[in-house]
């Protein structure tokens, strides 16, 4: 039996934004003939309906009531009431309200044997309900995508997500129809309108195309975008999202590029509503960059509001203003690892924004914008290179499930990218070896470079790999790395198995800076963390005595490696072919116990000659009131002395903000630590 689900309501005509009235503008006054920055807030106005935007496929009434000014498709989410209990039904649908007098939606759904009642959510547009977990009639999950495709003069249509209130139907009678008159809705998001205009900023190249225009906040815990859970009530007001994976950016992506029209261009977002202070605006043309930094800069995106900021060029001591020549790797070509990359690569392809990639497929994608990864794990069996389209700018790739290594002699390899791996929440990492069927777990080389990494757990592991697993050649270079973790973990790992080991032939850890946010001695993040761990090593029957580990110029930001555990070290092995260790920046504002660089486990001493483990005691510069030990000499361990590196109590740092995640090296350690900033 079909039920059948009928919502009436009025129909709202065309509205005018001339009636609205202006907060003052909070301005940055600029210092030269430029002019200025100037932002204007349009405040909520009576005359017109909360949350009304131009170009509105909707508008939504005061009384939460809404009113559709084209037809409108959207998900229904529908739960049976059974013996009590709210079950979800089986195939909700997508309905689409029709004009007309009054206008309509039918939804039509599998009735539930025993159903008393029917609980109704309505989410639009359709393309964004689709994205919701049903499983719940507590919470919904939206996504808000970072990257949107706003057309000319108007905001994206399928980031304005509406929800409606909780309502409730009886059980169908003999025909089989439940009438609800009215269906409050309420608008998630608010509207941000960006105006460009040549004639005040010359510096955008007449008769170019603008690509994209992108904002972002220094913060990244400012949430403009991204997935979040919306509960499920009666009350349209209580329903306020709260952002389970979120982004610090919002982009307008134009694609092949639009043209200022009349030298003039709205660009239209859709942003959650929020605080936040300072402000970079990115707009890219044909060939170059145009990059405005506003550090002192705070206010707020407000909802049911349209909230307007107007660009000029202008550069003063709170405004700073770069040009560059962008860099187009898709057409220029890219050097990683030793293989170029362009439009020309065998398997090449160019991926739209918000798209989402099929990493199993393999290929050489280059992101033109931010992507997604798919929501499921997924088993790498092919080559697969993903690179950030533009230099200037690294193209976020949030992941969303793990990934399984099982290309054994290919390469996984990630460039010029924004990765953040936090909204993995089932596993205890985010890369593992193992093997499914004729499919061998494993990896010749695993590959980040000029990559912003996000993470709070074990990066890789073997865990349940097959015997044979292991990752010939490791590679991380001029990345930038913030540890979110609360508790002790590893970034590489031989979690759980012994065999494989001596497939790992090199782990290069080069020019990178990685911190915790997390300072002082209680800093749960800085118990213990190391870079690779070889759990069970004196079990293994598998040896490291082929790994060669090269980290150098390197910044370690309360990232200590020291803990209760014997192991609490950078790196804790048994055997292990070589490492050198030098030219790194360690700083820590802990105190409580010795951190330590590397943790041996297997009797040199007794069994054979030390291998070439050159921890460069003058050549790496410490920073806490212990120094880090060059060897761990907890009990059971093995080593060649007791050294520490000479300790400093001072900061290597001029500028050092673990929020934002800028350290700048004071030129008294050029050539020390990474020059990344």
């Amino acid at each position: 039996m079909k039920t059948k689900l009928y919502i009436a309501g009025l129909m709202l005509g065309a509205l005018s934004l001339s009636g609205c009235s202006k907060d003052d503008a909070a301005e940055n006054p600029g210092t030269n003939d430029n002019g200025t920055i100037t932002q204007t807030f349009i405040a909520e106005d009576p005359a017109l309906p909360d949350g009304y935007g131009p170009e509105s496929r909707t508008a939504v009434r005061d009384d939460g009531t809404i009113g559709f000014l084209a037809s409108e498709n959207m998900t229904s989410h529908i739960w049976a009431v059974v013996n009590g209990v709210k079950t979800k039904s089986a195939n909700g649908k997508t309905g689409t309200r029709k004009a007309g007098t009054p206008p309509t939606v039918s939804v039509t759904h599998n009735a539930v044997s025993g159903a008393t009642e029917y609980n109704y959510v309505f989410v639009s547009p359709n393309t964004n309900g689709a994205k919701i977990d049903e499983s719940s009639f507590s919470t919904l999950t939206i996504h808000l995508d970072e990257a949107q495709k706003p057309a000319a003069t108007s905001f994206d249509a399928a980031q304005d997500v509406l929800i409606s209130r909780a309502v409730t139907a009886p059980a169908p009678g003999s025909d089989n129809k439940a009438q609800l008159d009215a269906i409050q809705f309420k608008r998630l998001f608010t509207f941000f309108k960006l105006t460009l205009d040549r004639s005040i900023v010359p510096q955008i190249p007449a008769g170019e195309q603008i690509m994209s225009v992108s904002v972002s906040t220094p913060n990244p815990t400012t949430v403009f975008t991204g997935d979040a859970t919306v509960p499920v009530s009666d009350n349209p007001e209580e329903c306020v999202p709260t952002f389970t994976s979120s982004s610090n950016r919002v982009t307008a992506d134009y694609g092949t590029g639009i043209s200022l029209t009349d030298d003039k261009l709205d660009v239209w977002m859709v942003v959650n509503p929020t605080a936040f202070t300072g402000l970079e605006i990115k707009i890219r043309t044909t060939t170059k960059l145009i990059t405005q930094t506003m550090e002192s800069f705070s206010s707020a995106f407000r909802g049911n509001a349209i909230n307007t900021m107007n660009f000029q060029y202008v550069n003063n001591d709170n405004i700073t203003t770069t040009i560059v020549d962008s860099e187009d790797y898709y057409v220029n070509g890219v050097t990683v690892d030793g293989v170029t990359y362009n439009s020309q690569t065998a398997g090449a392809a160019l991926i739209g924004a918000g798209a989402t990639i099929a990493p199993a497929n393999g290929g050489v994608l280059f992101l033109n914008s931010s992507a997604l990864t798919p929501s499921k794990a997924q088993g790498i069996v092919n080559d697969l290179v993903v690179i950030g389209r533009y230099s200037d700018a690294p193209s976020a790739l949030p992941f969303q499930a793990i990934w399984t290594l099982r290309n054994a002699a290919g390469k996984l390899v990630f460039k010029n990218l924004d990765l953040n791996f936090t909204a993995i929440t089932t596993n205890g990492y985010y890369f593992n070896l193992t093997n499914s069927g004729s499919d061998v777990g494993g990896m010749k080389t695993l590959c980040f470079e000029d990559c912003r990494i996000t993470f709070d757990r074990t990066m890789v592991t073997l865990y349940n790999a097959a015997a044979t697993a292991g990752i010939e050649n490791i590679i991380f270079r001029n990345c930038k790395m913030r540890y979110e973790g609360t508790s002790n973990s590893n970034f590489i790992t031989t979690s759980q198995v012994d065999a494989g080991l001596d497939i790992f032939k090199t782990f290069v850890f080069e020019n990178n800076i990685i911190y915790a946010p997390d300072n002082g001695a209680a800093a749960a993040a800085a118990l213990n963390f190391g870079l690779f761990y070889q759990e069970k090593p004196t079990a293994a029957t598998g040896s490291l005595s082929n790994l060669a580990i090269t980290c150098t110029n390197n910044t370690f930001v309360n990232i200590t490696g020291f803990g209760s555990a014997k192991s609490a070290a950078y790196f804790s092995v048994a055997k292990i072919g070589s490492v050198l260790f030098s030219k790194n920046i360690l700083y820590s504002e802990r105190s409580d116990k010795y951190p330590a660089a590397i943790a041996v486990y297997y009797d040199y001493n007794t069994n054979g000659p030390w291998p070439t483990i050159d921890l460069q005691q003058n050549e790496n510069k410490a920073f806490n009131t212990q120094g880090w030990k060059l060897f761990s000499t907890a009990a059971g361990m093995y080593y060649p002395d007791a050294k520490i590196y000479e300790t400093k109590k001072e900061t290597p740092f001029t500028t050092y903000d673990t929020v934002t995640g800028r350290f700048v090296k004071d030129a008294a350690y050029a050539g020390y630590g990474s020059s990344l900033e």
